[in-house]
Order: C-alpha cells, then sequence, then structure tokens
C-alpha cells in the first residue's frame, strides 16, 4: 500500500509497518508447486486453461489448451509452441479441444478431441507424415468424432472412449466396437464413456456422464458374449450417475472421482461403490480427477484446492491435507482428467488457469501449530463482558482471552464459547475439533 518501510518485526510472518500506510503482513514461506502460468499462451490464444496433459518420453510437456488445440511446452527454456508452428503438424486440419492424450509403446502419441476425432503423432515418420487423423467417416468402425478418453492396456490393446461408447484396437490391427451395453436388465445406448480402468484382474470398467460406471464382462474378442454390470444410481450401486474418472491403486482397489458425491471406493464384497467424501469429512463434492505418488498417496483434483490423501489400512483412519493457491496452484478449480505422472513420479495437474508440477516427496510440512484460544463466554447469548460483575468474577476472575479457566454453575446450561486461532497464514485451512467430555461420545467437527 505504501512504499516506505518503518518498521519490521518477524514471527511466523514478516510484518512490515508503513509510514502512513498501516501494518502489512507478508507471507515468506516459499510455494511448494511449480506454477506455469502460459502467459505466452494466454496472449496467443486468449486462454491458458489447461485441458490435458502429458509429458512425453523427451521430456517435453504437450498441453490441450482450451478449444485451440494443442502446445508443446519445453520445460527447460519454458517457451511454448503451437502445433500449427511444429512442422509435423502443418498438414493437417484445425485441432479442436483436445480431451486426454497418451504415448504407447511404440513411441506414438495419441490426442482425443472434440468432434475432430483421432490425432496419432509419430515423430519417427518423415515431415509431412507425422500425423494421422482418424475420423468415422474414413474409419467407421471409430463410433464417434467426440473422443474422450485413450488407454493402452496391459496387453497391447488400445481403447477408446467415445460419445456413443467403447472402440478397441488390437496390436494386429483387428477393431472392435461397443455401442451397445448391454446388462441383465437393459441396454444402454449412447454412453459418453469419460475415463477407462483396466484392472489387476484384466477386468475393463468404464465410467461415463450420465449412467454411472460399467464393467465388462467376457473377452471382447466374442463381442456376442459380451456384457456389462452397470453401477449406477437406478440400482443404489453408486449414489451419483455422472463420474468422471476411474483410478487403480497399489493395493489393487478401484476409485472414483464423481460430480456431487465427491470420492468413492468400491467394494468388492458389496458389489458396489461407497461414497468416502462424508465418511473421510473431506472437502467439497466433485473430484475430477486423481494420480497416486510414489508413497501411495493419493492426489485428488478437486474444485476447491488439490487435496492429499493419505489411506491408511483401515479406510476409516485415512486423513488428509488440502492445498490451494495460497500453496502456489493455478487455482483451487482443476479439470476433468487432466493430470499426468511422469516416469519419475513427477505430478502434473491442470486447471482453467495453466497447470502445476511437483514431486511429493519434495513437499515440505508447516510444523507448526498455531495456539487456540477462547475469545469469549456468552452465557444466554450475552457475552462475559455484558454480564455483572458478580457473575463475571464466578466465571473467570480475567477476560475469558486472558484465563486459563474459567468455570460454570449447573445454572450456565445454556452458554457458548468463542474461540479463534492465533495466525493468518492459511485461515481457510485450518480446521477445528471440540468435544464435551462427559457428554459428547465422539468429536464435533
Amino acid at each position: 500500500s505504501y512504499s516506505e518501510v518503518n518498521s519490521i518485526l518477524q514471527d511466523n510472518n514478516m510484518w512490515l509497518g508503513l509510514f502512513g500506510g498501516g501494518i502489512n503482513r507478508v507471507d515468506t514461506r516459499r510455494r511448494q508447486f511449480n506454477l506455469h502460468r502460459l502467459e505466452e499462451v494466454k496472449c496467443r490464444l486468449s486462454t491458458n486453461s489447461v485441458r490435458s496433459l502429458l509429458q512425453d518420453d523427451e521430456g517435453f510437456v504437450w498441453l490441450g489448451i482450451g478449444s485451440f488445440g494443442l502446445v508443446r511446452h519445453d520445460l527447460n527454456t519454458d517457451k511454448c509452441i503451437h502445433y500449427t508452428d511444429l512442422p509435423g503438424f502443418r498438414s493437417v486440419p484445425v485441432m479442436p479441444t483436445v480431451n486426454a492424450m497418451m504415448q504407447r509403446r511404440n513411441g506414438e502419441i495419441w490426442f482425443a478431441t472434440y468432434n475432430g476425432g483421432i490425432y496419432i503423432y509419430d515423430k519417427k515418420a518423415p515431415v509431412g507424415k507425422q500425423v494421422k487423423v482418424i475420423l468415422p467417416e474414413e474409419e467407421p468402425w471409430l463410433l464417434n468424432c467426440c473422443v474422450y478418453r485413450l488407454l493402452e492396456d496391459s496387453a497391447g490393446n488400445v481403447w477408446i472412449g467415445s460419445r456413443d461408447g467403447i472402440n478397441v484396437l488390437t496390436p494386429a490391427g483387428e477393431k472392435y466396437s461397443f455401442a451397445e451395453f448391454k446388462t441383465t436388465d437393459a441396454i444402454y445406448n449412447h454412453l459418453a464413456v469419460m475415463d477407462i480402468l483396466e484392472d489387476e484382474k484384466g477386468n475393463m470398467w468404464f465410467a461415463t456422464d450420465q449412467q454411472g460406471i460399467f464393467r465388462m464382462n467376457g473377452n471382447f474378442y466374442d463381442p456376442q458374449k459380451v456384457t456389462f454390470t452397470n453401477y449406477s444410481g437406478r440400482n443404489t450401486k453408486i449414489q451419483t450417475n455422472n463420474v468422471s474418472c476411474l483410478y487403480l491403486d497399489h493395493k489393487h482397489r478401484i476409485w472414483g472421482g464423481t460430480e456431487g458425491e465427491g470420492l468413492v471406493l468400491y467394494d468388492p464384497q458389496k458389489d458396489c461403490f461407497i461414497t468416502m467424501q462424508k465418511n473421510l469429512r473431506l472437502p467439497g463434492d466433485v473430484v475430477h480427477c486423481m494420480e497416486e505418488d510414489k508413497e501411495g498417496k493419493l492426489w485428488l483434483g478437486t474444485d476447491v484446492g488439490l487435496l492429499r490423501l493419505q489411506v491408511g489400512d483401515h479406510i476409516d483412519s485415512s486423513c488428509y491435507r488440502l492445498y490451494t493457491t495460497i500453496d502456489g496452484l493455478q487455482d483451487n478449480a482443476f479439470n476433468r482428467n487432466a493430470v499426468f505422472k511422469s516416469a519419475g513420479g513427477e505430478l502434473f495437474f491442470g486447471g482453467h488457469k495453466g497447470y502445476n508440477s511437483f514431486r511429493p516427496e519434495e513437499l515440505q510440512e508447516n510444523r507448526n501449530i498455531p495456539p487456540v484460544v477462547i475469545t469469549d463466554v456468552k452465557i444466554a447469548n450475552r457475552s462475559w463482558h455484558q454480564l455483572d460483575s458478580v457473575t463475571r468474577y464466578q466465571i473467570s476472575a480475567l477476560a475469558p482471552e486472558f484465563s486459563d479457566k474459567v468455570v460454570l454453575t449447573y445454572r450456565d446450561n445454556n452458554f457458548n464459547i468463542d474461540f479463534a486461532v492465533l495466525s493468518y497464514a492459511d485461515p481457510a485451512q485450518h480446521k477445528y475439533a471440540y468435544r464435551l467430555e462427559g457428554f459428547d461420545t465422539q468429536w464435533n467437527y
């Protein structure tokens, strides 16, 4: 507010007394997340929203930017190149929104687009032939030109999730389509498949935006014998039909990210998905994307920040830490499935204002726990300061904020206790719990 500093005081913050400008607080903590605002990209394309991302085997980060196609980011030089300026892409049609990316084992990079089909980039091919576009008009086996998700499974098959179901392309070039999902009691058509998962047994799972989750039963090589199991609000096997992402952790547990119910977990004993958001007291009700770090912690891109979930052997013993823009995030909201983990364990999360990259093992926790103090005691909604002197002295000889103890009689059975944390750092991160011994059996959060 003013540039002339009159005095300085440092505790866990830096306090500046400004000549004629009051007091300013400076948070001196180092930001722990690499923040990529992509200002150069925003200047050219009017947006820096990262809809999808991938780091290739050469270290380049490929970014799906808004509805403007593709950008390649060189982390060493911080240089961003739009796909129209890359030699291999100059002869291809205009690229729309890139919903998903993957690099196959053969080195090809596949880009799934909104109403533009699939772009396949082979850097080993001659310039002018490096990019191939797959569209239903030329390749009728592709069910729809709007493709949301790509996955190469453990056998090398490529699974394609589109607006109208699933396609499978085998290493031998065989093509299969599943426009209908047949369950024991219904047939589902025109399913928008938002994510695809292969579990440890080789079963395939599909997240949809309107009909919950489906599991494929049978071998896709024999489509006539394939059936599906549905998990949706209709059969109460999940509490929401809008599922954004699926994830298999190192303990072979299947997690789902939803809109409305947040995080869900598959219970194989009950054959249903359990809502974990309320059970674990997680903030928000949306999970857009997730990834696991080297230590087995789950990282969730939500609409309230980046959430790190440490899952114990017993789910109920899990704990979490929420990171926000104060910690250096691009925003508190992230985009659906805009997540990637590099071979070295670095995590990438994309949102509407750029993307973050970080190594979870290098993050440092703030171990400073600020003190909690009682600021007021109210009897029948009257502050201690408003009570008569005799009553005040019976409760506490000193004002509550300076007292170590307050005494209430049985007559004072209508009371409130006001409290505060003596810290200005990350006030939204402070979580409180209280319990009245002899009355409450559990903590109240």
